[in-house]
C-alpha cells in the first residue's frame, strides 16, 4: 500500500473515531456515575484513537522532515505546537484516570481534569481537520 493511500486511511478513521471520541466524552460528561460500561468503551476507543494519532505522526514524520530541512525555520507553527501540547496533557490525563477507574470505579477529579483537557483537545483536532480538509477531497475545486 502506498503511503498517501496509508495517510488517507488513517485520517478517515481518525476523523470517525474524533467523533466517536466527542459523543462518549459528551455522555460521560451528561452522566458521568452511568454505566461502566460506558466508560470501557471510552477507554476501548480513546487507545484507538491515540494509537491512530501515533500512525498518522509517524506517517507524516518524512514530510514533515522534508519540509523543514527546505525551510528556514525549524519552528512549527503556533497550532501545530499548542495541538502537540494538548495531545500530551490529554494523553497523560487519560492514563492517569483509567489507572485511577481500574483502582476504584468511580468519577474523579483526575477524569473531570481530563474530560476538559479532552475537550479542548477534540476541538483543536477538529479545527486541524478542518485546515487540511482539502486531503480529504471537501474543499471545492478551483475552476481555471
Amino acid at each position: 500500500m502506498k503511503k498517501i493511500t496509508k495517510l488517507k486511511l488513517c485520517a478517515w478513521v481518525l476523523a470517525a473515531l474524533t467523533i466517536v471520541m466527542l459523543a462518549s466524552g459528551i455522555q460521560l460528561e451528561i452522566n458521568p456515575a452511568g454505566l461502566p460500561l460506558w466508560v470501557w468503551l471510552h477507554i476501548v476507543f480513546g487507545i484507538a484513537f491515540f494509537a491512530f494519532i501515533f500512525w498518522h505522526l509517524a506517517l507524516n514524520r518524512s514530510a514533515v522532515r522534508m519540509m523543514c530541512s527546505k525551510a528556514k525555520s525549524k519552528i512549527p507553527k503556533k497550532g501545530t505546537r499548542w495541538l502537540s501540547a494538548f495531545f500530551l496533557l490529554t494523553l497523560i490525563s487519560a492514563v492517569v484516570a483509567t489507572v485511577h477507574w481500574c483502582i476504584n470505579p468511580v468519577h474523579s477529579t483526575i477524569g473531570g481534569i481530563h474530560g476538559k483537557i479532552g475537550f479542548v483537545f477534540i476541538v483543536m483536532v477538529i479545527v486541524h481537520t478542518c485546515r487540511h480538509s482539502g486531503f480529504f477531497g471537501l474543499k471545492k475545486q478551483k475552476r481555471t
